[in-house]
């Protein structure tokens, strides 16, 4: 899962920058050789799943985010 270490730092670093705090963790890999990182989180009160998933979008590593 080594390849999926980078986009993990990138990931968890921007999720710090919105105060989420990684609670656990799952790592997959598909035939794209592209990242599934799956994270349980907790997020502040007061930032809604839309604007993080607008916010997240911005990114070109995250394809998509699922709630």
């Amino acid at each position: 899962l080594a390849p999926c270490e980078k986009p993990f730092d990138k990931l968890e670093k921007l999720l710090s920058e919105f105060g989420i705090k990684i609670k656990g963790v799952n790592f997959e890999k598909n035939s794209n050789n592209e990242c599934k990182i799956e994270c349980v989180v907790k997020m502040p009160a007061k930032l809604s799943h839309i604007e993080l998933s607008d916010k997240l979008c911005e990114n070109d590593f995250i394809l998509g985010v699922e709630f």
